[in-house]
């Protein structure tokens, strides 16, 4: 039914829109400051994608969960959720961002 489908699809739209400003936000300061932060970052980013998805997912809930085992409420177990699939998708929204914010800096810097 629609009712199913809509409380499913929640967390996933949570968990995008969670990556997602996660992603572009460090993709912006990656490629505005670039230098060292941009290294660390992007270092970071490549760490991560040599790992699938859902084994950062999977590992993130597990971590998560012990700490806060003490909170058995389903409403932590969501946020949990979508705190892990978004951690384990922010960086294809880092590595595009970062590249048009560095090629329009030096872009900028060309023309001044």
């Amino acid at each position: 039914s629609l009712v199913a489908t809509g409380s499913s699809a929640y967390p996933w739209l949570l968990a995008v829109a969670f990556a997602r400003t996660l992603g572009v936000s460090l993709g912006f300061i990656a490629g505005y400051v670039g230098g060292r932060v941009d290294s660390v970052i992007m270092r970071v980013a490549d760490v991560q994608l040599t790992f699938p998805a859902i084994l950062t997912a999977l590992l993130v809930d597990g971590v998560a969960s012990v700490m806060f085992k003490n909170q058995s409420g389903g409403t932590t177990k969501f946020w949990i959720l979508v705190f892990s699939i978004g951690l384990s998708y922010w960086v294809q929204y880092a590595r595009t961002v970062r590249g048009v914010t560095s090629a329009t800096r030096s872009t900028s810097r060309l023309r001044a």
